[in-house]
Protein backbone atom coordinates (compact mmCIF):
# COMPACT_ATOMS: atom_id res chain seq x y z
CA UNK A 1 0.00 0.00 0.00
CA UNK A 2 1.29 3.59 -0.33
CA UNK A 3 0.55 4.23 3.25
CA UNK A 4 2.97 0.85 4.12
CA UNK A 5 5.74 2.68 1.65
CA UNK A 6 5.49 5.73 3.66
CA UNK A 7 5.82 3.95 6.78
CA UNK A 8 9.25 1.81 5.35
CA UNK A 9 10.35 6.28 4.10
CA UNK A 10 9.51 7.38 7.73
CA UNK A 11 11.15 4.71 9.72
CA UNK A 12 14.79 5.03 7.21
CA UNK A 13 14.54 9.05 7.64
CA UNK A 14 14.25 8.97 11.39
CA UNK A 15 16.42 6.13 12.13
CA UNK A 16 19.28 7.85 10.04
CA UNK A 17 18.03 11.63 10.66
CA UNK A 18 16.10 11.86 13.60
CA UNK A 19 13.60 13.35 11.65
CA UNK A 20 11.46 13.15 8.45
CA UNK A 21 10.54 16.03 6.25
CA UNK A 22 8.00 14.14 4.42
CA UNK A 23 5.52 14.26 7.34
CA UNK A 24 2.55 11.72 6.90
CA UNK A 25 0.34 14.97 6.70
CA UNK A 26 1.91 16.36 3.68
CA UNK A 27 1.76 12.26 2.19
CA UNK A 28 -1.55 12.67 2.92
CA UNK A 29 -2.40 16.13 1.07
CA UNK A 30 -0.47 14.55 -2.02
CA UNK A 31 -3.03 11.80 -2.09
CA UNK A 32 -5.73 14.10 -1.67
CA UNK A 33 -4.90 16.20 -4.78
CA UNK A 34 -4.18 12.52 -6.71
CA UNK A 35 -7.41 11.28 -6.07
CA UNK A 36 -9.55 13.90 -7.71
CA UNK A 37 -9.10 13.77 -11.30
CA UNK A 38 -9.56 17.38 -12.13
CA UNK A 39 -6.07 17.61 -10.85
CA UNK A 40 -3.35 16.55 -13.23
CA UNK A 41 -1.03 15.39 -10.27
CA UNK A 42 -0.35 11.47 -9.39
CA UNK A 43 1.67 10.13 -6.30
CA UNK A 44 4.10 7.08 -6.80
CA UNK A 45 5.55 5.10 -4.37
CA UNK A 46 8.42 2.66 -6.06
CA UNK A 47 9.37 -0.16 -3.81
CA UNK A 48 12.15 -2.80 -4.36
CA UNK A 49 11.59 -6.32 -2.79
CA UNK A 50 13.73 -9.34 -2.40
CA UNK A 51 11.80 -12.70 -3.23
CA UNK A 52 12.79 -14.75 -0.07
CA UNK A 53 14.02 -18.06 -0.95
CA UNK A 54 14.40 -17.50 -4.48
CA UNK A 55 16.82 -20.18 -6.21
CA UNK A 56 17.25 -17.37 -8.78
CA UNK A 57 20.74 -15.60 -9.49
CA UNK A 58 21.52 -13.03 -7.22
CA UNK A 59 21.20 -9.85 -9.98
CA UNK A 60 17.55 -10.84 -10.84
CA UNK A 61 15.98 -12.05 -7.65
CA UNK A 62 13.95 -8.89 -7.09
CA UNK A 63 10.73 -7.53 -7.75
CA UNK A 64 9.46 -3.88 -7.71
CA UNK A 65 6.32 -2.64 -6.72
CA UNK A 66 5.08 0.68 -7.65
CA UNK A 67 1.66 1.67 -5.80
CA UNK A 68 -0.93 3.77 -7.83
CA UNK A 69 1.14 3.08 -10.88
CA UNK A 70 1.34 -1.09 -11.98
CA UNK A 71 2.95 -3.90 -10.66
CA UNK A 72 6.63 -4.14 -11.98
CA UNK A 73 8.15 -7.72 -11.95
CA UNK A 74 12.15 -8.01 -12.50
CA UNK A 75 13.26 -12.10 -11.62
CA UNK A 76 10.81 -12.85 -9.10
CA UNK A 77 8.71 -15.71 -8.81
CA UNK A 78 5.25 -15.35 -9.79
CA UNK A 79 4.36 -16.92 -7.03
CA UNK A 80 5.81 -15.42 -4.27
CA UNK A 81 3.31 -13.72 -2.40
CA UNK A 82 3.54 -10.29 -0.23
CA UNK A 83 4.69 -12.06 2.73
CA UNK A 84 7.95 -13.89 1.11
CA UNK A 85 9.44 -10.07 -0.41
CA UNK A 86 11.37 -8.22 2.09
CA UNK A 87 11.42 -4.40 0.76
CA UNK A 88 15.12 -3.35 0.59
CA UNK A 89 15.01 0.13 -1.26
CA UNK A 90 11.71 2.82 -2.52
CA UNK A 91 10.97 6.36 -2.72
CA UNK A 92 8.33 8.30 -3.06
CA UNK A 93 7.84 10.64 -5.90
CA UNK A 94 4.89 12.61 -8.12
CA UNK A 95 4.34 13.50 -11.36
CA UNK A 96 2.51 15.90 -13.30
CA UNK A 97 1.72 15.34 -16.80
CA UNK A 98 4.86 13.51 -18.34
CA UNK A 99 7.31 15.23 -15.39
CA UNK A 100 8.21 12.91 -12.91
CA UNK A 101 9.70 14.24 -9.33
CA UNK A 102 11.29 12.36 -6.63
CA UNK A 103 11.22 13.84 -3.40
CA UNK A 104 12.18 11.40 -0.99
CA UNK A 105 14.18 7.65 -0.80
CA UNK A 106 15.17 4.75 1.70
CA UNK A 107 17.19 1.90 1.64
CA UNK A 108 18.08 -0.90 3.57
CA UNK A 109 21.50 -2.21 4.80
CA UNK A 110 24.03 -1.59 2.41
CA UNK A 111 25.50 -4.02 0.27
CA UNK A 112 27.24 -4.67 -2.78
CA UNK A 113 24.16 -5.24 -4.77
CA UNK A 114 23.79 -1.33 -3.95
CA UNK A 115 19.83 -1.62 -4.59
CA UNK A 116 19.34 1.76 -3.92
CA UNK A 117 20.78 2.39 -7.19
CA UNK A 118 18.95 -1.00 -8.75
CA UNK A 119 15.75 1.08 -7.53
CA UNK A 120 16.67 4.31 -9.18
CA UNK A 121 17.97 2.36 -12.57
CA UNK A 122 14.79 0.42 -13.06
CA UNK A 123 12.53 3.39 -11.81
CA UNK A 124 14.29 5.42 -15.07
CA UNK A 125 13.90 2.59 -17.64
CA UNK A 126 9.47 2.23 -16.37
CA UNK A 127 9.54 6.43 -16.69
CA UNK A 128 10.90 5.73 -20.09
CA UNK A 129 9.25 3.68 -21.78
CA UNK A 130 5.92 5.09 -20.39
CA UNK A 131 7.20 8.21 -22.30
CA UNK A 132 8.23 10.73 -19.19
CA UNK A 133 10.32 13.94 -20.76
CA UNK A 134 11.74 14.69 -17.29
CA UNK A 135 12.96 13.53 -14.05
CA UNK A 136 13.93 15.60 -11.45
CA UNK A 137 15.88 14.07 -9.18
Amino acid sequence: SSLGSWELLEKYQKDKHGTNWLTKQYFEMMQKAAADPSVNFQVHCIDLFAAEGSTEPQPTRHSVRASLMSWWRVGASRSASEGERRPVAGEIGFSIGKVYTSLSGWTGERTAEALGTVQLVLLGRWLQQRGYVFWSL
